[in-house]
């Protein structure tokens, strides 16, 4: 059994396993893709130190496991049971942990959806705690971490492919490559100095931290050589076979685990908080938390649907939604006469009971007339139009079970009602919803005028919501958005798969190019009834367009196929130019136009100008890396012509020196072995490989003490020995040229290789093994 003398405690390389243990950790937590991932990184830190304390420990290892395998039920488990259920009894917390995981595990089984994430956040959980614990445990114990470590960079390649590759994972990704490698030279160092130790050899104090140094700088270097080498492969090499290959095989995987994974979630913030701006994303957050609960206390007239809006957002650019500046005065609210005179309203008081929701904003439907609570509602100057409408802010935020009653004007009328009224906008409404930016492509507005057909504005809208539902697949996890493309014309031409963030954008911008006013509102869903309640909760968050017709404000339209649709059924048939809102043809004509060859939508065609452009991008840069190449060559040639400046380390030595500084020894050195002439620097590294190698069982006091002992020990080598030693002392003591220095230091090469190949044949030669006798 091992005794604590040989277990390794050494601090430098606990801290780097406990980054690198955290990194991918981060990374994970960092994609948003489920609620509590936050405990993957404690958990991965705790499993860490357990496996250091229990490998330091004298203590066997399958009493170390059973210790482990104890902690394993113990500690991630109470953490899942506190942290991841309401604030109730201990007994309750574990009814309520339990459930979730038999109905998620039913759902896997029955090859249905899976709803809630528990199962997801569980696994991590429990890998990263095993994976922290073998790397502790393999670093103090066995002197050797990999086993954990390999298993945690893995999961990192994993979860950087998932999320998209932002630039914060290839940072991420650049960290952990830099600690792995420096982790790598430190243990190597510390059992190469123990083996020394071992021999009774003398190593110099500073000797490890100047290993340590160099293995920095050689793992910086060679970090960023590896990203700036698949930055040019990708960047020459575009859509090449194997490119493809890897890519369709990936998206395969990804379409297989989607349904077990659909509760995973993204940036879409699509949980109630709802910031000043929102991203389209990658997946559609399924967190089963209760956000409040609704009760429809009294309405004047039956709503089909509820709609719970929480912000507006009206300026758009790839793929990036703002919300409108908020004005500081208050908006008024509807007033609830004006809400008894117009037919189409219905008038609807429900009572809030606040729970883990976002207590900054209150979400409510159609336009407001009271709420029982202190509140500000702040508008824009676009909305400022239309009284009632635009964002509900309490006066102090909503705390867990706050109750209060609000009423609202509810639009509940027919296609009849929006088109019985004459189509004419303010131009405050049309200055910001009517905009469509630069970026999006021609094609995208020459769908609107294909499919935004009808005689009226109503139709028009239909047209376009039917074309959404009907001809795009509803998914809440797709794959990330190609670089360079425009999200919404991805969606529309290449993908034909999304979330409600897609399809209520996509919509926005089919119209807003139709010349029809609208913008999107984001909040929550109708939820899921309970009588006379609605239990909303944080995967209700939807999103969907609205249109503003005049005299009603802002209605809502539902392309989104998963949800259900909102009809507007037209039942009166009146041609009066007077009272509808329809088009004659001459101004359909004039709105929509012929689309004329040159209006179709553009193709991936070598006219493309974005694909000139980039053809022009890559011949500047084949241009510039051929004048590189040239000036390099020439360079290469006219240096022996030049006086070399002086060495950096002389500089620094001179002006240590003038000022009367003391200098370190580490300096010293670097100006020592920077003044060596090119043979004395090979011969420096053979003496170094020769001392490793432990071909040499000591330092030589001369070269051509190192030199005759390699000629004794290699005998096939004695020409290429004698060479490189009449060329390091004609190098180093003589003013004659008689001997080629490129073909010494060639010899020189031949002897260091020869070196490293005895020393790996002495690590990969099996030893015979002993036979044992056998005492009866």
């Amino acid at each position: 059994m091992h005794t604590n003398s040989t277990r390794l405690w050494d601090y430098l390389s606990i801290v780097l396993i406990l980054i690198c243990l955290w990194i991918p950790a981060a990374l994970l937590q960092s994609t948003g893709w489920a609620a509590d991932l936050d405990q993957v990184e404690l958990l991965a830190l705790l499993g860490g130190v357990a496996g250091l304390i229990l490998g330091r420990s004298s203590l066997k290892n399958y009493e170390s496991h059973s210790i482990f395998l104890l902690l394993s039920i113990i500690l991630p488990f109470g953490l899942f049971t506190f942290r991841m259920t309401p604030d109730v009894e201990f007994i309750l917390r574990f009814g309520i942990l339990a459930q979730r995981v038999s109905l998620a595990f039913g759902q896997v089984i029955a090859h249905r959806v899976v709803q809630d994430s528990i199962i997801f956040v569980i696994f991590c959980c429990y890998f990263f705690w095993l994976v922290g614990y073998l790397s502790g445990y393999g670093l103090s114990r066995k002197w050797n971490p990999w086993q954990g470590l390999l298993m945690a960079a893995g999961i990192f390649g994993v979860i950087d492919f998932y999320s998209g590759s932002p630039n914060g994972a290839k940072w991420s990704g650049a960290a952990l490559i830099f600690c792995l490698l420096l982790l790598a030279a430190r243990l190597f160092w510390v059992y190469q100095k123990k083996a020394w130790d071992e021999k009774g050899f003398m190593v110099e104090r500073d000797a490890g931290e100047t290993v340590f140094r160099l293995a920095g700088v050689v793992a910086i270097v060679l970090v960023l050589f590896s990203w700036n080498l698949q930055t040019i492969i990708l960047t020459l090499t575009p859509g090449t076979p194997e490119h493809e290959r890897v890519s369709e095989f990936w998206k395969s995987v990804q379409t297989n685990l989607q349904n077990n994974f659909a509760a995973l979630q993204s940036t879409t913030s699509l949980t109630g908080a709802y910031p000043g701006g929102m991203k389209l994303g990658n997946q559609a957050p399924l967190s089963q938390a209760p956000a409040f609960q609704v009760k429809i206390l009294s309405a004047s007239s039956q709503v089909p649907r509820f709609y719970w809006r929480v912000r507006i957002y009206e300026d758009y650019h790839r793929g990036q939604w703002q919300a409108p500046e908020i004005q500081n005065t208050d908006s008024l609210p509807l007033d609830l006469k004006t809400v008894s005179q117009i037919s189409a309203y219905s008038r609807v008081t429900a009572q809030y009971i606040w729970q883990e929701g976002d207590g900054s904003i209150i979400p409510f439907y159609g336009r407001l007339s009271t709420l029982d609570i202190p509140f500000h509602l702040k508008t824009s100057t676009g909305t400022g139009q239309v009284a009632g409408d635009g964002i509900l802010f309490p006066q102090t935020p909503l705390g867990k079970d706050r109750l209060f009653i609000l009423t609202s004007a509810i639009f509940n009328g027919s296609g009849d009602d929006l088109t019985a009224v004459p189509y004419s906008t303010p131009s405050q409404i049309n200055e910001k919803n009517l905009e469509v930016p630069d970026t999006i492509p021609d094609r995208v507005k020459n769908l609107a005028r294909q499919i935004a057909v009808g005689d009226t504005v109503l139709q028009r809208v239909q047209a376009v919501t039917n074309y959404l539902r009907s001809g795009y697949e509803y998914k809440s996890q797709i794959s990330p958005v190609p670089f360079g493309k425009e999200p919404i014309d991805w969606f529309l031409f290449d993908s034909k798969q999304g979330f409600c963030n897609y399809f209520a954008t996509a919509e926005v911008l089919l119209l807003r190019s139709a010349g029809i006013p609208a913008r999107l509102a984001v909040g929550y869903s109708q939820g899921e009834p309970m009588g006379d309640w609605f239990q909303v909760r944080l995967s209700n968050g939807h999103a969907w367009p609205e249109v503003y017709f005049p005299e009603y404000g802002w209605v809502p339209f539902e392309p989104t196929p998963n949800q259900p649709e909102i009809a507007y059924p037209i039942k009166q048939q009146n041609n009066r130019r007077d009272v509808l809102n329809e088009l004659s043809p001459e101004e359909r004509r004039s709105t929509l136009g012929e689309i004329s060859p040159e209006d179709q939508p553009l193709d991936e065609t070598e006219d493309d100008p974005r694909l000139i452009r980039s053809r022009w991008i890559f011949a500047v840069t084949l241009i510039i890396l051929a004048i590189l190449i040239v000036f390099t060559i020439w360079w290469i040639s006219r240096k022996q012509n030049w006086k070399k400046p002086p060495r950096l380390s002389s500089m620094i030595l001179m002006w240590l020196k003038k000022h009367h500084k003391p200098i370190p020894v580490w300096l010293a050195e670097w100006d020592w072995y920077s003044g060596l002439p090119d043979l004395a620097v090979q011969y420096f590294w053979l003496e170094k490989i020769a001392l490793f190698s432990r071909t040499i069982p000591d330092l030589p006091t001369t070269p051509g003490e190192l030199l005759t002992e390699l000629a004794v020990r290699m005998p096939d080598c004695s020409p290429q020995v004698k060479q490189f030693h009449d060329g390091l002392y004609q190098q180093l003591y003589s003013r004659e040229h008689s001997h080629s220095i490129p073909e010494c230091k060639t010899a020189g090469y031949v002897l260091q290789n020869r070196l490293l190949k005895e020393w790996r044949s002495k690590i990969f030669t099996r030893k015979p093994r002993r036979s044992r006798r056998i005492n009866r």
